[in-house]
């Protein structure tokens, strides 16, 4: 039954209730007492001490209803290196009160729907669902778009995400195809992504255009040994 919830092997499910008051189905958990020390390999483990009851949502039913898991995180000490740690189960996180089995299929619905929608449907804060999206997603380029023997030209910008931190969006100007976006708009984080094109690419990139920023400019003169060229929209606005 276990598996069947995507909990692992460290969980054992106590009884199934629904609970009319909040239209929910209530899966109770037992944890399992570690069989050894994640640190040492040790069998002396005990417990160290219990907490509170808590409650995740771990999947959407029909009819509005939620599959939520009800579990106490138990702490455990290791008998030989006297570390302790805190036990869960698998998929559940201790600032989360949605799983991440839950939170992947948010995700997931990301590229249909808006973060506003997601949100309304499935009770999560749009904060919470950025910060979420902002560590679980990373942009893989798929290189192999550009390998069709036309000239690739760069287009490196910064842009305020969420109106607090700036982020580097790099693009194929010509296919318009995102290549990264990038955590901050230092010339060291450009220049990291720039260096890890794949040769073959980089002999292909013949142009790009950036703002008069001289990280990026020095960035990708640097790097690629190509002169940018100032996008037209910058110098009109400057």
């Amino acid at each position: 039954v276990a598996d069947m919830f995507e909990l692992g092997k460290s969980v054992k499910v106590l009884d199934l209730n629904r609970d009319m008051a909040d239209n929910s189905w209530i899966v109770a958990l037992e944890l399992k007492r570690p069989s050894e020390c994640p640190e040492c390999s040790a069998k002396h483990v005990w417990r160290h001490s219990r907490g509170r009851m808590r409650e995740v949502r771990h999947w959407r039913l029909p009819g509005d209803q939620w599959l939520k898991l009800r579990y106490r995180a138990e702490r455990y000490r290791c008998g030989r290196c006297g570390i302790t740690w805190t036990g869960r189960p698998a998929n559940c996180l201790p600032w989360m009160r949605i799983s991440t089995w839950a939170l992947m299929n948010v995700i997931e619905q990301l590229s249909h729907v808006s973060f506003s929608h997601a949100s309304r449907q499935w009770g999560i804060h749009v904060r919470t669902l950025l910060k979420c999206f902002e560590k679980t997603i990373e942009l893989e380029p798929d290189w192999d778009l550009l390998r069709d023997g036309q000239p690739v030209r760069l287009a490196v910008d910064e842009h305020s995400f969420s109106g607090r931190k700036m982020v580097t969006l790099v693009v194929e100007r010509v296919r318009s195809i995102p290549l990264a976006i990038l955590p901050n708009d230092k010339k060291a984080t450009l220049k990291a992504f720039l260096e890890k094109i794949p040769a073959d690419i980089a002999q292909q990139i013949d142009a790009a255009a950036t703002d008069m920023c001289s990280r990026f400019r020095s960035a990708l003169r640097e790097t690629l040994g190509v002169e940018p060229t100032a996008d037209r929209f910058h110098v009109v606005r400057d």
